[in-house]
């Protein structure tokens, strides 16, 4: 997905992650920072953009995402540009403005187990 990945710390929800690179003093050690927090739920994607929902996590461990709060993600690839916490009606406009082909949204579980 263009230098991003899904990965699912302990006792969480899915994360989207950028690029690896280098990290502290360690020149074999490396870091992917987090760009999506909270559940990735649902997840499209091509070579341009990538497009999501995503649940905002609860604070309490082995609590399951707040469901009734969805947010939605766009990252435009070429220039990481991020736009996220998008209302459902603001992630459709920006979807329009940008272009963007009707990419399908899959359940990201599936996407991280390979499914």
């Amino acid at each position: 997905m263009g230098g991003y990945s899904l990965g699912r710390p302990i006792l969480s929800g899915l994360r989207l992650y950028g690029a690896q690179h280098a990290c502290y003093d360690d020149p074999k050690a490396t870091c992917n920072h987090t760009v999506i927090e909270g559940s990735v739920v649902k997840i499209g994607w091509d070579d341009k953009y990538i497009i999501g929902e995503r649940y905002p996590d609860k604070d309490a461990i082995f609590a399951k995402p707040d469901a009734s709060n969805p947010t939605w993600f766009v990252i435009v690839v070429e220039s990481n540009a991020v736009h996220e916490d998008l209302s459902y009606d603001e992630f459709a406009e920006l979807l329009g403005k940008l272009g963007t082909p009707n990419l399908e949204m899959r359940n990201a579980m599936d996407v991280y187990r390979h499914k």
